[in-house]
């Protein structure tokens, strides 16, 4: 039987998810890629989106975190947006479907979310297939896959 999470927690919408907040984490350099994607829902608002996943220090749970360029400054932003645990039993591409979804679900629930323009710029542990069926999952609807 595979080993899901018991507690999975969203930080959309709190301090911690905010990267550019006293609260913003960065990922650690040995963070997996899971996914980039992008989604333009207006000629002037956009959003390219590289998510990495990563246990913390003393491997209690998986952590996926969030990196963006701010469009003002040209900065490379981050911040944890989720966490489950616990990390053991739980392999790496589960633990980052599972935060990916409750990451993408809250916008969704929060700010109405609609990806019109979503894309799949380059897999990593989630396949384009993977990302596809997550997006499904929840009810999102993406318009293309493209792969770099």
């Amino acid at each position: 039987m595979e080993r899901t999470f018991d507690e999975l927690v969203s930080f959309i919408g709190s301090d911690i998810a905010d990267p550019t907040g006293p609260s913003a984490e960065k990922p650690p350099k040995s963070a997996k890629h899971v996914v980039t994607t992008s989604w333009s829902w207006s000629p002037a608002h956009s959003r390219l989106s590289e998510y990495r996943i990563s246990a913390d220090k003393g491997r209690e749970t998986w952590n996926l975190f969030e990196s963006s360029y701010d469009h003002d400054s040209g900065k490379r932003i981050s911040s944890r947006v989720a966490t489950g645990s616990p990390y053991r039993g739980v392999d790496a591409k589960k633990a980052a479907y599972l935060l990916l979804r409750v990451t993408w679900q809250a916008e969704v629930d929060l700010w109405d979310f609609d990806p019109a323009g979503f894309e799949i710029n380059q897999s990593g542990l989630l396949t384009e297939a993977d990302t596809l069926d997550l997006v499904q999952d929840i009810g999102l609807y993406p318009v293309s896959k493209t792969l770099c």
